[in-house]
């Protein structure tokens, strides 16, 4: 589960840890502005045996592959509830977008008879990502559209399978963001049939290598059934890496689209219906009864049923109904194929493995790929022979649908290759399968708990409140029909911090509504005589906290959008820290309450701009109304304060409110102190919004609507 999170709080975490995070979410607020956003990572798809085998019926294929860990598709996913998808990419050559969702689709329609009735639209990389969204509307509810900034180090049209990152990626954009499931078996089927919207009509192996990869080994794929397993590589290929070279362009369109059409029809439509019941006994005597080639027409001729049908699943093919459909050989290559997908498995098992044998299965798939399958070029064969010239290098094969685009070698470690850079060359080794980008595994983490406890504020008039004609207290007030006070307390009794106490400081007007409201909560319930300040309520509950607490946590019962997270990871914070007060933060425009920092980061103020006539800037660091305070910080400080400014015979503090505050009087007697002051800036900009407006009630009903929507289950 990984929630949706702000650019700025996800830049603000990752500067100085992760640069290259940095960038790429700087670059999505250029083009998109601030906002929630997810961050996924698709690796390249690297094969070692077994291509153009995943898509074939009537056997079970079996494939060896792996991820690719130097070359990866990061895309920035923002969600937009305007119906629209906009995409923009870091590579010149692809210009941003803009489509709209449309129409809903028929839901659970036959998607292969929808592709029929609209046709495939002209080439765009635009496709790739329409063709998820439109799956994913023929499939399941959809009503959000996203923003999407793609950076990628997978060479397009280089048989790296970038097309598939893509549809891989656009897919996590439109089910995150309408908070729908990436289960990933799901997920590796509804990829692959949305591809098709691009008119090719390919299989899975790219998709179930990018979600089902692993860094420590390649991954074993078997379709017909479906099954993935990772096979660790023996300790003998540490002296081995691989290399991708790519020779030129794959274009998916025209003659290549052709080619590759025809190879599946074959695969789909015409052999498994050729087959006799007991040919796994002797495929190759089978193969020599099969017809060496077919055209369309006599094709159709064979099964008149689907005269209508193949037509508008291959349309390219049915244009000229003169063409040639190779058959025979076809299915000699993927036999050998698959025999060879079985013997790398079993070299790849053995402790003592050798990487020759390894080599030589790669150079017979190589020769089978041009002699059978025809889909090798003669650039990619001149550029083979340079490969092979150079020492060190031991096999080489096609990798991806071929007709252009990587091959891929197995090298000895010192294999110099700086001869093929003109070529485009890329070291690489067996990387990590697709990600979600957690922002939550950079922040703060506890590992122990003193002893805790919570004050929540519930005092305050509500004022403009009663303006707007609401007389509920306005931290009872219902969301989604829950109190406030009480979605506040859920948030602190289901987070993982145990808390000893939870005090709630109410008007003594109010005590009996708070105690029916919150009945059966562990909480304890005592009131402030008299309106005198935040700093004063917490004063009136310093005398209720055990003197077992160490570490106790101060909000306001009107504050329901401050995260387990951040409270959490604040905790942690302050307690590797050892200081006696510290603030969650968050950057955001116009901070109410700003903190102020010195040249070397170091907290020296934070004011309030409303109560203390200070301007607000712009743009600035603030609390989030949350703190965290040493039982120790909080008597000697606050105590003092109280001390040194309650007239009692005013019954009044001597500050131009007459009253006491809480977060920034503390901030400056900590610092006078010496206990330490520190700010935490994890909290996204939309949990500083309280309860303080009739209009703030649908605002925060809005925001943990989007919260629920957007946890990328």
């Amino acid at each position: 589960m990984v929630e949706a999170r702000n650019t700025t709080t996800i830049i603000e975490n990752c500067r100085g840890v992760d640069d290259d995070i940095v960038n790429l979410v700087e670059q999505y607020e250029r083009a998109f502005g601030v906002g929630p956003i997810w961050i996924t990572r698709v690796p390249a798809r690297l094969c070692l045996i077994g291509e153009h085998t995943d898509y074939w019926k009537g056997f079970t294929s079996e494939l060896v592959t792996m991820a690719s860990d130097s070359q990866e598709m990061w895309g920035v996913i923002g969600p937009r509830d305007d119906g629209l998808i906009s995409c923009v990419s870091s590579d010149d050559k692809f210009p941003p977008w803009e489509k709209k969702l449309g129409s809903p689709l028929p839901k659970n329609d036959d998607w292969l008879g929808w592709l029929e009735s609209v046709g495939t639209p002209p080439p765009h990389w635009s496709n790739y990502v329409m063709g998820s969204v439109k799956h994913t509307q023929m499939k399941m509810d959809v009503i959000n559209g996203f923003n999407m900034y793609i950076s990628s180090t997978i060479p397009p049209a280089s048989g790296a399978s970038s097309s598939s990152a893509l549809a891989t990626t656009a897919m996590f954009a439109i089910r995150l963001s309408n908070g729908l499931s990436i289960e990933l078996d799901d997920l590796v089927i509804a990829t692959a049939e949305a591809e098709w919207f691009c008119g090719t009509r390919g299989g899975m192996m790219d998709h179930a290598t990018m979600l089902y990869a692993g860094s420590d080994g390649v991954l074993k794929l078997t379709f017909e059934p479906f099954t993935n397993e990772i096979i660790k590589l023996p300790k003998s290929f540490s002296r081995y890496k691989f290399a991708t070279i790519f020779t030129h362009p794959s274009e998916k369109g025209g003659d290549t689209m052709l080619s590759f059409n025809k190879l599946a029809i074959v695969a789909r439509e015409i052999v498994h219906r050729l087959l006799p019941n007991n040919w796994q006994l002797d495929w190759r005597e089978v193969a020599n009864s099969l017809p060496h080639s077919i055209t369309p027409d006599e094709l159709l001729k064979m099964w008149p049923e689907d005269s209508e049908r193949l037509p508008l699943l291959y349309p390219s093919i049915f244009q000229d109904g003169s063409g040639i459909i190779k058959v025979a050989d076809r299915f000699r290559f993927v036999m050998r194929e698959l025999e060879r997908s079985k013997k790398m498995q079993f070299v790849l098992s053995q402790s003592e493995c050798s990487p020759y044998d390894i080599a030589t299965i790669m150079n017979e798939s190589w020769d089978d790929a041009g002699e059978l399958y025809g889909i090798r070029t003669q650039k990619m064969d001149e550029i083979a022979t340079k490969v092979r010239n150079i020492p060190g290098v031991l096999g080489l094969k096609v990798m991806g649908a071929g007709f252009g685009g990587n091959l891929i070698a197995l090298l000895e470690d010192g294999a110099d290759l700086s001869s093929l850079s003109k070529e485009g060359v890329e070291i690489c080794s067996s990387g990590e399968k697709a990600s979600l980008f957690d922002i939550s595994t950079l922040m703060p983490k506890l590992s122990e708990q003193p002893p805790l406890a919570a004050i929540l504020l519930c005092g305050g008039e509500g004022s403009r409140m009663v303006k707007g004609g609401i007389t509920t207290h306005k931290p009872l007030l219902t969301l989604n029909g829950v109190p406030s006070t009480q979605m506040v307390i859920n948030n602190l009794l289901n987070s993982k911090l145990n808390f000893s106490q939870i005090i709630i400081i109410v008007p003594p007007d109010r005590e009996m509504e708070y105690q029916k409201q919150l009945k059966g909560l562990p909480i304890k319930i005592i009131t402030q005589p008299k309106a005198l300040g935040t700093g004063n309520a917490v004063f009136c509950a310093i005398n209720e906290l055990d003197l077992a607490i160490e570490q106790i946590y101060v909000s306001f019962g009107t504050q329901p959008l401050v995260r387990k997270l951040t409270i959490e990871s604040s905790l942690a914070h302050h307690l590797k820290a050892k200081v006696g007060f510290t603030l969650p933060t968050t950057l955001r425009n116009n901070p109410y309450a700003p903190i102020l920092r010195n040249a070397n980061g170091n907290i020296v103020d934070s004011v309030e701009t409303h109560l203390e006539k200070m301007d607000m800037p712009k743009f600035g660091e603030t609390n989030v109304g949350g703190y965290w305070v040493s039982q120790v910080a909080l008597n000697d400080v606050l105590t003092s304060i109280h001390d040194e400014f309650y007239d009692e015979e005013k019954d009044n503090y001597n500050t131009i409110s007459g009253e006491l505050g809480f977060p920034n009087e503390m901030v400056r007697g900590c610092l006078a102190l010496g206990l330490g002051v520190e700010g935490v800036p994890i909290a996204d900009p939309e949990e500083v919004v309280g309860l303080k407006t009739p209009e703030d009630v649908a605002a925060i009903e809005l925001q943990l609507k989007k919260r629920e929507m957007f946890l990328g289950l």
